[in-house]
């Protein structure tokens, strides 16, 4: 699964957008998936700019499942 992928299921299952960023942009109170030097790095980004919940991956299909798997069952996203 790749980026485009994973937000077409993400919204098929109703999660809302402002709870993930998948191109790197900081949003404050989502998941952000980025790419650095190579890696794919997935966090969630707090209000008062913290990263929590860091990981990395060494591929993008890894990290999109990774993200899946956070929100799927992620009821406050679906509100």
């Amino acid at each position: 699964m790749n980026r485009e992928e994973l937000k077409k299921q993400l919204l098929d299952i109703g999660v809302k957008p402002r709870y993930f960023s998948l191109y790197g942009s900081l949003v404050p109170g989502a998941i952000i998936l980025n790419e650095v030097y190579g890696k794919w790095v997935v966090f969630y980004f707090d209000e008062r700019g913290n990263r929590d919940l860091e990981k990395q991956f060494k591929s993008e299909e890894a990290a999109c499942q990774y993200i899946f798997s956070l929100l799927k069952d992620d009821s406050a996203a679906k509100k």
